[in-house]
């Protein structure tokens, strides 16, 4: 029966040394700490007084409401906390403290109602473990992800591609509900050649063994809408180590990635232009210049070389365009005022004369970021200009024979100059042949004309001048047979008053010979009126004779005036 006694009284000990040690286990593992029913501390282990950095002496005998904020210790939800644990009801949570000096602690805790032999609680002890570092970790991570959030396209799948959720910013990019997309397969974003292409299923592949993925994406929002996207797929894991989600976060870089294929494309187009352009920053800095720019500065490298021993081709881009003027500061006055720009000049380096078109780059908000220089290499034309002048000149004095060298240019120059040098000669050959046949004219040479095959205006000239000879040679024509009418006739006038003079001379002996014979007066009267009647015939024949001389001299006279006038006409044509 004693040895029945002992058995019990043992096995309740050892059940006291049980709890005991496990209590010794609670105390060194975590904090503890006991109150009476009303708060009131009454004793802490090591763990709490270290965890809070009071000494017991400093809190023994005070209330639990020393660990808390004044608000929360003043508030209906403190009172209710007491009362909970005075009618036996435990409490447990992370909870957020104060230790000496307001020191921040966060703990995770349990409140225990102690009861007494007879089932009233007669205090309570509180287990804790200090959390605040995982704390403070938990909540930047949930702040972080807060901001991610906020700031950034969200959305989580299963690791088969369907849409778990997503957040309001990734639902705002592409335009869908939540509805609409929760439980859809991922491809739903995607070109259906893509999604159905072995390198979408790759994709998956890769996130279902646990790799990252990122980069730039093409994606398409409701309608299809085209939208790109900057976007990690971030494979999650469960305790096990497993992959159990996917979770993307992404930016809407559409915006972005027009610009960038607008900037792309006008880089192309810049780049193939045949325009010289170049771009510097606010600070002059050259940022670029197209392959036009650089095939005409290694033309003028050694030009430029002689006024700026260091410049090199290759170092353009990164050298501020101060390098390039001997008085910076006036360059800077000018570009440093946008109000200055667009502006327009002629700067000569060595023996190159370059003409340079600057202008401002403002940014979408009106920022003053830059400047766009428009420029090319007029030296040749330059050259050209003088050249042109020289001719012209020349031309203006008479000398046709001046010829541009059109050895010294290239292109466009080259035809003009060569197309000049045609027009010359073609303006010289008939004008020196006009000359020519002008100068036999001159000498009285009427058989030589223009012989050579000209068009337009020149031939018209030709033909004109022909023309002239020809008419000159008719009205010589016409006045060499006036005047060989105007001889005839003379001389029939003369041959007349010969032969009236010889008759007068036969009258006048008959008349002497009637005064020495009155007999033969009646015959020699009656031979006298014959006499006298043959003297008047001869006396009409010769005013006949007259008149045709006067018709003759007239004509002659006609004859003369053509001849002036035809002179007039030629040297109106000669002029």
């Amino acid at each position: 029966m004693a040895t029945a006694k002992k058995s019990p009284g043992g096995s309740k000990s050892m059940s006291m040394n049980e709890m005991a040690a496990k209590i010794e286990a609670i105390n060194k593992s975590q904090a503890c700490i006991e109150f009476e029913l009303d708060g009131t501390i009454i004793t802490a282990n090591d763990n709490f007084l270290n965890a809070l950095g009071y000494t017991l002496d400093e809190i023994k005998g005070k209330h639990h409401r020393m660990f808390c904020e004044a608000s929360y210790a003043k508030s209906p939800a403190y009172a209710q906390f007491w009362e909970k644990l005075n009618k036996g009801e435990f409490d447990a949570g992370v909870y957020k403290r104060l230790g000496k000096g307001g020191k921040e602690i966060w703990i995770n805790a349990s409140y225990n109602p102690i009861f007494d032999a007879s089932g009233k609680v007669c205090k309570v002890v509180k287990f804790a473990t200090d959390v605040t570092e995982e704390k403070n970790r938990t909540a930047e991570f949930e702040s972080k992800l807060d901001a991610i959030d906020k700031s950034q396209a969200a959305i989580e799948f299963n690791m088969d591609g369907t849409i778990i959720t997503a957040n309001d910013n990734f639902l705002g990019a592409v335009g869908y509900t939540l509805d609409e997309v929760q439980g859809k397969h991922h491809r739903i974003f995607c070109d259906p050649e893509y999604a159905n292409s072995p390198v979408y299923s790759a994709f998956w592949e890769k996130l279902n063994r646990g790799e990252f993925d990122s980069g730039e994406y093409l994606r398409f929002g409701k309608g299809g809408k085209e939208i790109w996207i900057n976007a990690s797929y971030n494979p999650v894991f469960n305790a096990d180590g497993k992959v159990y989600k996917v979770v993307k976060f992404a930016s809407d870089i559409t915006e972005q990635k027009k610009q960038e294929l607008a900037t792309a494309r006008l880089k192309t187009s810049l780049d193939n232009a045949n325009t010289n352009v170049m771009v510097c920053d606010r600070s002059y800095e050259i940022l670029y210049m197209n392959k036009a720019s650089e095939r005409t500065l290694r033309k003028l490298e050694s030009a430029i070389q002689d006024v700026f021993p260091s410049f090199s081709v290759d170092t353009v881009v990164g050298t501020n365009i101060d390098a390039f003027h001997k008085d910076p500061s006036k360059q800077r006055r000018l570009l440093d005022d946008p109000n200055n720009l667009p502006h327009q000049t002629e700067i000569k380096i060595g023996a190159a004369t370059l003409d340079l078109a600057v202008a401002a780059i403002m940014s979408n908000d009106g920022e003053y970021i830059g400047n766009v220089v428009e420029w090319q290499d007029v030296t040749a034309q330059k050259n050209a200009q003088v050249e042109v002048e020289r001719l012209i000149t020349a031309a203006s004095a008479g000398q046709l024979s001046e010829r541009i060298n059109t050895e010294s240019f290239e292109g466009f120059l080259k035809g003009l100059g060569k197309g000049i040098n045609s027009m010359l000669a073609a303006v010289e050959a008939p004008m020196t042949e006009a000359q020519k046949v002008l100068g036999f004219l001159a000498q009285g040479d009427l058989r030589t004309q223009m012989t050579g095959e000209y068009q337009g205006s020149f031939e018209e000239m030709k033909e004109s001048l022909n023309t002239a000879i020809e008419k000159l040679n008719h009205t010589l024509k016409a006045v060499t047979e006036g005047s060989d009418l105007v001889t005839n006739g003379i001389l029939e006038i003369s041959k007349g008053n010969e032969d009236l003079s010889q008759r007068t001379a036969e009258q006048a002996s008959a008349l002497e010979e009637t005064s020495s014979s009155m007999e033969e007066m009646t015959s020699t009267v009656k031979q006298n009126a014959d006499n006298a009647q043959q003297a008047n015939q001869l006396a009409i024949a010769a005013r006949e004779v007259a008149e045709k001389g006067g018709r003759v001299t007239k004509k002659t006279s006609d004859a003369m005036s053509a001849v002036n006038k035809s002179s007039k006409k030629i040297v109106d044509i000669i002029s």
